[in-house]
């Protein structure tokens, strides 16, 4: 009875709304920063599926966004408390990573904290043991500096540009993953 019309629930749009908002918030919560869902659904065979997400850094700069992501739950630890990630789906994501200079941390590092911390007051309940993850029309960005590079932007020598692109280690982007 009760899990069935729970079930049928997760199904209505402005539920799903309404249970992304929440997670919305409890993301932001935890992690210090502005993090948006748009819509969270249940897939078959344990499949937790998001749709339009948003992750600032801590400055308030866009660092991850991602059209859709699926995520498989095992379902053992999950009545333990714990959530295990057995295998996820990035569709549409862009990562845009940064560091202030080179040798400052990430931008993101603050997520890798939480996640590996061993203080389980500060640590998100998520155990990431993903066996597999899929990234399709993704893209990663990563830049050192205040200065991002301009889209296009080549070498310059002796007054004219260089034929082709040059590699520069303070600005990568890779496109279409």
């Amino acid at each position: 009875g009760i899990s069935v019309m729970s079930v049928a629930l997760l199904h209505v749009p402005a539920v799903q709304r309404g249970i992304a908002s929440r997670v919305s918030d409890m993301l932001s919560e935890s992690l210090s920063t502005r993090v948006r869902v748009g819509s969270i659904s249940l897939g078959l065979f344990n499949r937790v599926i998001a749709d339009d997400i948003t992750l600032d850094d801590r400055q308030g700069h866009p660092m991850l966004s991602c059209r859709r992501a699926s995520a498989k739950i095992a379902i053992m630890p999950l009545l333990n408390g714990r959530t295990v990630i057995t295998s996820a789906q990035l569709f549409g994501a862009d990562v845009r990573l940064k560091r202030a200079h080179k040798d400052a941390p990430l931008n993101c590092q603050f997520v890798l904290d939480m996640l590996s911390s061993d203080d389980t007051a500060h640590r998100a309940p998520l155990d990431l043991q993903v066996a597999s993850l899929v990234v399709r029309n993704g893209a990663v960005r990563y830049d050192v500096g205040e200065r991002e590079k301009e889209k296009g932007e080549g070498r310059k020598e002796k007054g004219r540009e260089m034929v082709g692109r040059v590699f520069d280690a303070h600005h990568i982007a890779i496109e279409k993953v």
